[in-house]
Parts: structure tokens; sequence; C-alpha cells
């Protein structure tokens, strides 16, 4: 005689996690209590480490009972700390870049300056935002990129000369050159 598995109730927890370098296991009540519960986590049987969202199957694993439910687990990003730093830069014709440090060390960061990916060449004030460009962390920050006047260097030259009653001139050249 055949005797049908009575029904489960399952219960899915802890399905929201925060990025932490360990696996998110997630929790699986079952009514009655105590039954054996597989889980996977998108087909697999190991719990995630990586921020991501992970569809999650619990079945009881017993003789007498049966039962699933199904959820998705989210594992957010941690939140990463930035410092914006050469904010201050002299013109010199080639990119001012701002650069960032980050709390874990050495996360990827993505900067804009008033908004365009290209760092600016020119004299002015902008606008700059940092983010973090990792799988599992996140942050922004926000500071001011000012490029000022670059310094330059003038060379005077013919300053010796004899009187002969005409006018004297003085020359001057600039580094860079073409300077006015």
């Amino acid at each position: 005689l055949a005797v049908a598995k009575a029904a489960s109730a399952l219960v899915l927890d802890d399905l929201i996690q925060t990025y932490d370098g360990t696996p998110k296991d997630v929790t699986a009540l079952s009514a009655p209590g105590g039954l054996a519960i597989e889980l996977s986590y998108d087909g697999r049987p190991a719990a995630p480490v990586a921020a991501g969202r992970y569809v999650v199957v619990a079945a009881v694993d017993d003789e007498n009972y049966q039962g699933s439910a199904t959820g998705t687990l989210t594992v957010a990003k941690m939140g990463a700390t930035l410092t914006l730093g050469s904010l201050v830069q002299a013109y010199n014709g080639t990119r001012r870049n701002a650069t960032a440090t980050t709390v874990p060390d050495e996360l990827a960061v993505d900067f804009t300056y008033d908004g365009r990916s290209v760092a600016p060449t020119a004299i002015g004030i902008y606008a700059v935002t940092a983010t973090v460009s990792d799988v599992n962390f996140a942050g922004t920050g926000t500071g001011t990129l000012v490029v000022g006047k670059g310094k330059a260097t003038i060379t005077l030259g013919n300053l010796e000369q004899y009187f002969d009653g005409q006018p004297k001139c003085a020359t001057a050249t600039t580094a860079p050159g073409g300077l006015t």
C-alpha cells in the first residue's frame, strides 16, 4: 500500500542581505518543524557570495513530507568610501584628472566632470562626481576641480648693449613657448 507524503509548508527568510565576502545562506523553516530542507541558488547548491539577485528554491527532503518554496535572494552591494584628491591643478595643456582613494582599497572608480566622462584641459571650475565601479561595492563622492593658470618662465635676453643713440630692445622667450 502506497501512502502519499503529507504536505509541509516552507517559509524562506533572510532574502535581503548585504555583501561582506561570505556566503549568503537563506533560512528555510518548515511546518512541521525540523524537516530536512535542500536549498539551491540559481540551480546551484552553494550559497552565493557576490552581490546580485538569485532565485532560491527550497525543497523538503523527507520520506514522510513534501513541499517547496521559491523566492529571490537579493545581496546588496556593500558601501564604500571615496575620498577625492588632486582637485586643485595648474593648466599645462593636458587632461587634468581628479584622483580618488577608496575604502576598501583599490576599487575601480569612474569620474565625470560637469557630467562628461572626459577630464578637462582648460582653465576653469568643474563639478566632479566619482562613482565606485565594482560588482560588490557601491559609493559616490563629489567635489570641485579647479584648473588654474599654469606656470610659465620668461627668460630675458639682449640686456647688455652699448649706447649709440638708437632705441634698444631686450628679447623675451617663454616656456612653454609662444606666450605673449
